[in-house]
């Protein structure tokens, strides 16, 4: 298996040194989309358009472009926890993972990804999702679960894995399930966030409950619930995965796509973002929570 560093290489673009002066990227035409879902207690709110958002980036306002909800495709990465204490909390999630499929669309892809010391694409993005369910069946509950469990090197994999798709207008996520408990291998907290945001991806987590977990004491909690929070996606604890699993999947799917011109600023620069509610809907939901992604990563070039 390749270490990070080679697929990061792969799909990395220039980087400027620190004693270079780096030019001024100019954004032109380019846009930054912001993922977002919007709640209301424990419901989605619908039908919200461009003026009901006001979105700032490094703090100052921005004029939106644009407001989508569920037109644009999807890819999707399902990234398995198959570590030597995860077979049978994944063999209940691999259950609910193929019926969850069934929220997508015509044009969503899907990807499968597993990870325990290692991690391995079993499946490449596909729009075949019956190719999607024998892999999970057969391939992920195949695997002899062993091994350590990086899960910050196997987020970061994942991310690194879109950063060599074709740009185009399509959402972004990976759904991880796992315990959440594992150990430090190449990659940190901060640089697996990096990688998120830079390839635009919004995390979530279906961390499942282990009974095993209680003798695993050189494992340490890992901070999926944060890079989720951080990428504007969510955590979900679950004992019994298969109506969180299938829920957060439609999640995904009901998102709006928020697009703004993308600022000026130096080539790789990261970004702060916030997005708000304003007029009416902020009238009409006051209380509604936004889980948006907070930071994104400017390209290492003029694009």
């Amino acid at each position: 298996m390749r270490r990070l560093l080679l697929l990061a290489n792969l799909a990395a673009t220039c980087v400027w040194s620190a004693q270079d002066a780096p030019p001024v990227f100019r954004a032109g035409v380019s846009l930054v989309r912001v993922d977002a879902e919007v709640i209301n207690g424990t419901a989605p709110v619908p039908n919200l358009a461009a003026n009901h958002f006001i979105v700032y980036d490094n703090g100052t306002q921005q004029k939106i472009v644009k407001v989508v909800q569920e037109q644009e495709p999807m890819d999707v990465v399902l990234l398995f926890d198959v570590s030597g204490s995860m077979r049978q909390p994944v063999a209940r999630a691999a259950a609910a993972a193929r019926k969850a499929l069934d929220e997508l669309r015509g044009g969503d892809r899907v990807a499968v990804i597993v990870f325990s010391s290692q991690v391995r694409l079993l499946c490449p993005f596909t729009e075949d999702l019956e190719r999607v369910r024998r892999v999970i069946q057969e391939d992920v509950l195949g695997l002899p679960f062993s091994g350590a469990t990086y899960i910050l090197d196997a987020v970061a994999q994942s991310a690194a894995q879109f950063l060599m798709e074709r740009k185009a207008a399509r959402r972004r996520a990976i759904l991880v399930v796992t315990d959440n408990f594992g150990q430090l291998h190449e990659v940190e907290e901060p640089e697996a966030l990096t990688y998120l945001q830079e390839a635009g991806v919004v995390l979530a987590g279906l961390i499942v409950k282990n009974p095993r977990e209680s003798a695993k004491r050189e494992r340490r909690r890992v901070g999926v619930d944060r890079l989720a929070e951080e990428t504007g996606g969510d955590a979900v604890h679950a004992d019994d995965p298969g109506a969180e699993f299938t829920s957060l999947m439609e999640r995904l799917r009901m998102r709006y796509s928020v697009y703004y011109e993308m600022p000026q600023g130096n080539p790789g620069e990261l970004r702060q973002v916030r997005l708000e509610l304003q007029g009416q809907a902020k009238t009409l939901y006051p209380d509604a929570r936004i889980r948006a992604r907070k930071g994104y990563k400017l390209p290492d070039r003029e694009q």
